[in-house]
């Protein structure tokens, strides 16, 4: 029983780094997608394993239940003391099993959350640079175009991204900026 649980511990961790990567490199549908089936399985396995514990556990107690009876009629006291004792202890294991399972479980709840909102964060910044790029760029061309026009402007694109130099021709006169 216990090498089930570990089973499906191994299975959630897997789960898990399928979920991380599945955030490195897909589609917003398919994540989403994804992330939803993660979030079922997770439940399912944690209500499976709800479900086991506590037949485990009743069956501990009937079990324990059954030995006290049977201590009572044998006058075996120690040998069922012992044996209460050992059910006890492995009812006690199973509780723990149980809040690790859970812990577990709520951890990668956790992270799938942070990494929807990270992917979310992430789509609006995305959305966000489209939508200035695509104002920004031809609002700076028309300004080059105007400031080209009006005073003959002409750049000098060889010099340093700090820099801005170039020169104005207006008739016969040239005149030399640089160094901004």
């Amino acid at each position: 029983m216990m090498q089930s649980q570990e089973t499906q511990l191994s299975e959630l961790v897997s789960v898990g780094k399928e979920l991380t990567a599945a955030f490195e490199g897909t589609q917003e549908a398919e994540l989403t997608e994804k992330c939803a089936r993660i979030i079922s399985e997770i439940r399912h396995l944690q209500q499976k394993q709800r479900e086991q514990l506590k037949q485990q556990i009743q069956d501990l107690i009937n079990q324990e239940e059954l030995e006290m009876e049977n201590v009572k009629e044998d006058g075996e006291k120690t040998e069922a003391i012992n044996q209460v004792r050992t059910v006890q202890e492995q009812l006690r294991s199973e509780r723990e099993h149980l809040e690790e399972a859970t812990k577990k479980c709520e951890e990668l709840k956790k992270t799938l959350e942070e990494q929807k909102e990270e992917q979310e964060r992430l789509t609006k910044e995305e959305q966000k640079l489209k939508h200035d790029n695509t104002h920004a760029i031809p609002k700076i061309k028309y300004d080059v175009q105007l400031y080209n026009t009006l005073t003959s402007l002409q750049w000098q694109y060889d010099c340093e991204p700090d820099e801005i130099k170039g020169c104005i021709l207006s008739g016969q006169t040239l005149a030399i900026f640089g160094g901004f």
